[in-house]
């Protein structure tokens, strides 16, 4: 596929996919081996070479529908992950902030922190990026 080119289904599929993340079933004019390995790598979930059987189509968008759900679920729980391992770092660096001018000991600096959370009524993570906020107000100007 050149730059001028028509995409074709399996470069479809990834124009698609970036813009909005549906389950994706290409039905291809013939069979194409390259084609096939770029509907591989992209997010393509059932592949068919017309002429395509009714009976063959509705089984493969049940599949396809519910694999998608599946990807959906796990996308979703990596991004749970992802922004709580985030959060885990941010506390983290402003648990260290608070040790280092207070003197105190890990596990009292973490009550500290949690009694910040009430009286402020934030959470944790929001907290602590307050407290690398202040620290990094309190820094020399650079330059």
């Amino acid at each position: 596929m050149g730059c001028d080119a028509e995409p074709d289904g399996a470069g479809a599929a990834v124009e698609v996919f970036r813009v909005r993340l549906v389950p994706i079933i290409l039905i291809a004019d013939r069979h194409d081996p390259d084609l096939v390995k770029r509907a591989v790598a992209a997010p393509v979930m059932a592949y068919f070479v017309k002429p395509v059987a009714p009976t063959s189509l509705l089984p493969a968008v049940s599949i396809a529908l519910r694999r998608f759900a599946e990807f959906e679920a796990v996308r979703r729980k990596v991004e749970e992950f992802r922004k709580a391992l985030d959060e885990r770092k941010v506390i983290e660096r402003a648990k260290g902030i608070l040790m280092r001018k207070s003197g105190l000991g890990e596990v009292d600096t973490y009550h500290r922190l949690q009694q910040l959370t009430r009286n402020s009524n934030l959470n944790l993570a929001d907290v602590a990026d307050s407290i690398l906020l202040a620290e990094e107000a309190y820094q020399p100007a650079a330059g």
